[in-house]
């Protein structure tokens, strides 16, 4: 008895009617293989599921200390209620640009990298500016007469002040698209009319308004005088 074995090959080529087994890796044209991996967005932390979340932290308590500076500080103003009022999502916290905004209302700038600050960071703030006693001097001068931080353009320094010139008209003059802020420049030059050259820098994208051109102004009444 003869017995005949038959040998079948199986092809995976083209034609052959059957694909070729997946691969691990891709190929590229040129016959590299390459391998794929993901990395995760940076800004976002990810959960076992895929979920991307965010972390934000709790905001700290104030400490009884703390509590009485906000209603009795050398800026004679409830600084909590304030703090509040410049935080308009009511989260607890203000962003960088909220936050310049809150303490050029006292003339005060904070050099800091940080991007978000709640209550607690920003009475520490005004406490340790209170403790160093360097109080701005249009600041403190508003806070001699018992006025707000909007008596300046209001009480006699306009027009009685070293330059003798009404410094309102000066800055309306000087205003030029009528938009009720100096630029930079626009500033310098009033300052270069009335004879004294000076550096100024102003954060964001408006000028200075005409409290702030004032308060410089003080401020520099009181380095001449």
């Amino acid at each position: 008895t003869t017995t005949t074995t038959t040998t079948k090959t199986e092809t995976t080529g083209p034609g052959s009617g059957r694909r070729p087994a997946p691969k691990k890796e891709s190929q590229t044209s040129t016959g590299m293989n390459v391998s794929m991996k993901t990395i995760p967005r940076p800004e976002a932390a990810s959960t076992g599921g895929g979920m991307s979340v965010s972390v934000k932290t709790v905001p700290k308590q104030l400490t009884p200390e703390m509590k009485t500076f906000t209603k009795s500080n050398p800026w004679k103003v409830d600084l909590e209620s304030e703090f509040n009022k410049m935080d308009s999502d009511k989260d607890g916290y203000l962003d960088r640009e909220s936050f310049d905004k809150f303490l050029l209302q006292y003339n005060l700038a904070a050099k800091s990298d940080t991007q978000t600050f709640d209550l607690f960071s920003t009475i520490l703030f005004f406490q340790q500016v209170a403790a160093s006693g360097h109080i701005p001097k249009a600041t403190q001068k508003v806070l001699q007469t018992g006025g707000s931080q909007n008596s300046l353009s209001k009480s006699d320094f306009v027009t009685n002040n070293i330059w003798k010139v009404n410094l309102k008209q000066q800055f309306e003059s000087f205003d030029k698209n009528r938009d009720g802020f100096l630029t930079v420049t626009e500033a310098q030059n009033v300052c270069e009319a009335l004879g004294f050259k000076i550096e100024l820098q102003k954060d964001g994208d408006q000028g200075f308004s005409l409290e702030e051109f004032l308060m410089v102004m003080s401020d520099v009444q009181q380095q001449m005088s």
